[in-house]
């Protein structure tokens, strides 16, 4: 998760979208937005930049990738950053329209008009240091 999210962060940085999980470049060189109705063609086409829950996925292998556990629980990672207590552990496994329900409050968020991206870098960064803590609080318990 570390990486995915140290990566998700190249991502944004080199190219933050709102309103779109992707911005990809066509094949005539135009650059395309893309939402999650159509967020495959990120993995056919060269993707020129991304949203908070994009950069995530793209830094995890792109749209394939996007039901894999290590994405889902990035995101996980990423909403509780976002809207919990960074002492409250991290809840791991919501139910689907829980987990539904954060990626669509990720999505809101990062699409707010006055959010940048230094907001979003700062939420991965956040993040990051919120996966070291959750590790150390659980080798902190283990016998």
């Amino acid at each position: 998760m570390r990486a995915i999210l140290e990566q998700a962060a190249v991502v944004v940085s080199a190219g933050w979208v709102q309103n779109a999980w992707f911005s990809v470049v066509d094949d005539r060189g135009g650059v395309v937005n893309l939402t999650a109705y159509d967020a495959d063609r990120a993995d056919r086409e060269p993707v020129a930049g991304a949203c908070l829950v994009g950069g995530i996925v793209q830094a995890a292998g792109g749209p394939r990738a996007v039901r894999s556990q290590l994405v889902q629980r990035t995101l996980d990672l990423a909403w509780h950053v976002l809207r919990e207590d960074e002492r409250t552990p991290v809840r791991w496994c919501p139910a689907p329209p829980v987990r539904a329900a954060h990626v669509r409050d990720l999505t809101r968020w990062n699409d707010h008009p006055r959010r940048t991206v230094a907001d979003v870098r700062s939420l991965l960064e956040r993040a990051v240091h919120t996966a070291d803590a959750q590790i150390a609080a659980c080798r902190a318990t283990a016998p």
